[in-house]
């Protein structure tokens, strides 16, 4: 794992402990109920029995969450989703229980007072549970690393063809030159394109990554210029890598707009 990866895990650890507030409140206020339970109809022991298993699935449903979010896959993330949904229906299912179970006017109100900060939870969690089965961040990354590599692998391969075959043409090897470097500065700019946690940064990027393909589409054009017969399949190589480099890389920039597990 790169330091970029590291970085990233780190970055979404940070950010799962934001719901961390509501849980703590979560629990304290059981804390609470545990030590004014009534017992007017005997329920007391049952009472106790609900809040073990709330408290119990609260957390497992926050760790399960964790789990989505810093899945590798899509198929984790949805297993992992899916099993901490289950947890928090279960405890909300125990919640309803304990609520008609109520008697005295404290229990009452912390019972209350945890419906409230519960629904508060639920929404957080939904929201960061649709992020994380998106998984539109690790996506990107594994396109980054795949399909887009591969074709400035081919558009590479094909402009130094262009070279070899114009070997005493310091115009050609130049273009192809700085061809080359661009395509692998546009390259180099997905990782922290997807790592980017806001607009500005993102619009920043792009602007580079347009800026360094209109240098790419320069040198080939001035090439297309210079090259004769001897270089047309070579330059039409480029021209067809380039082409798919950039439509993958607009997929890249799709994806790592969505943002969703930075956001999650």
């Amino acid at each position: 794992m790169d330091k970029t990866d590291s970085e990233t895990k780190a970055g979404k650890l940070m950010i799962l402990s934001g719901v961390g507030w509501t849980l703590v409140l979560l629990l304290a206020l059981l804390y609470g109920l545990q030590f004014n339970l009534g017992d007017a109809f005997g329920n007391r022991a049952k009472k106790s029995d609900i809040l073990s298993r709330m408290r119990i699935n609260m957390l497992k449903s926050v760790e399960l969450e964790k789990s989505a979010v810093m899945a590798v896959s899509d198929k984790e993330s949805e297993v992992f989703a899916q099993q901490s949904l289950k947890a928090a229906n279960d405890t909300e299912h125990d919640l309803h229980e304990l609520s008609s179970m109520s008697e005295a006017a404290e229990e009452r109100r912390l019972v209350r007072e945890f419906l409230d900060c519960w629904k508060n939870f639920r929404e957080i969690d939904k929201m960061l549970l649709d992020f994380a089965v998106q998984n539109t961040n690790l996506k990107a990354s594994d396109l980054s690393g795949t399909k887009c590599a591969e074709s400035v692998r081919r558009f590479e391969v094909s402009i130094i063809n262009l070279t070899e075959i114009y070997p005493e043409d310091i115009r050609i090897t130049k273009l192809a030159y700085q061809a080359i470097m661009a395509a692998l500065k546009i390259h180099n700019l997905q990782s922290p394109h997807i790592d980017a946690a806001d607009d500005v940064q993102m619009n920043d990027i792009e602007s580079l990554m347009i800026s360094e393909a209109d240098r790419i589409r320069t040198a080939l054009n001035e090439i297309a210029g210079i090259a004769d017969m001897r270089g047309q399949n070579s330059l039409d190589s480029a021209n067809a890598a380039f082409a798919e480099f950039m439509t993958i890389n607009t997929e890249v920039v799709k994806l790592s707009r969505q943002n969703s597990n930075i956001r999650s």
